[in-house]
């Protein structure tokens, strides 16, 4: 599988009133609070946003982006048998990558709605009630953003075009989250020449998720985990 081909499926078409952004509980009282929490990049904007995919690996990433770098109420979809189902697998899945710490915590409770959907369905599963709410916020779809490196991009093509155009970026992100959740562990300075020689040797095979993987587990920072444990 090829990063581009990841990209094609990528959907982050935004919208002042319900933002549509696809890509893709175990108490609060066991967060750690000794992750910083930076405010770099913050957007100071209020508006909802709709997010997908918010229970998988990458999506657990990006939920916690927005909860620290935006003001948005944060809607997330998510298969499971009612509202309280669907929010109790998000929260887990924050717990699950190491990201829910008590600030976060925090945000999550007061900003972030999960939803029961089914992105196979018609309506994404929604009622109609809950449909009629996405749906007719009355805003148009606003979809051009200025993105961190200055490129101004409008729609999920032109953001494809712009990831495209630098992937070393891109799969260097990606690396380094994967990483995040093989070791357990927030990625330290010391980590970055391994994060680095994963991305070169990646783009000498068009970047495939493969090779991303064969090269985290072959990397020193995962094989010293794996001695450390091994250790009595």
């Amino acid at each position: 599988m090829k990063v581009g081909d990841d990209l094609e499926r990528c959907d982050v078409n935004r919208r002042d009133g319900v933002k549509p952004l696809n890509l893709n509980r175990v108490g609060c009282e066991r967060a750690n609070d000794k992750r910083r929490d930076s405010d770099r990049g913050r957007v100071d904007r209020g508006g909802r946003l709709l997010l997908t995919g918010g229970t998988g690996f990458l999506g657990s990433f990006l939920l916690e982006a927005l909860l620290r770098l935006t003001d948005h109420e944060i809607v997330v979809l998510a298969r499971a048998e009612d509202d309280g189902h669907a929010r109790a697998r998000v929260e887990s899945a924050l717990h699950k990558t190491g990201l829910m710490d008590a600030s976060l915590c925090e945000r999550f409770e007061t900003r972030v709605t999960a939803m029961c959907g089914d992105l196979r369905l018609a309506r994404l599963g929604l009622d109609a009630a809950a449909w009629r709410d996405l749906s007719e916020a009355g805003a148009p779809i606003d979809s051009a953003v200025v993105l961190a490196n200055g490129s101004k991009v409008d729609g999920p093509t032109a953001l494809r075009n712009d990831l495209l155009a630098r992937p070393q970026v891109f799969v260097g992100t990606m690396t380094e989250k994967m990483l995040t959740y093989a070791l357990g562990r927030g990625v330290e300075y010391y980590d970055m020449p391994a994060i680095r020689k994963i991305v070169r040797n990646s783009a000498a095979h068009d970047y495939r998720f493969s090779t991303l993987v064969m090269g985290i587990v072959q990397s020193t920072p995962f094989q010293m985990r794996r001695s450390e444990q091994a250790t009595p």
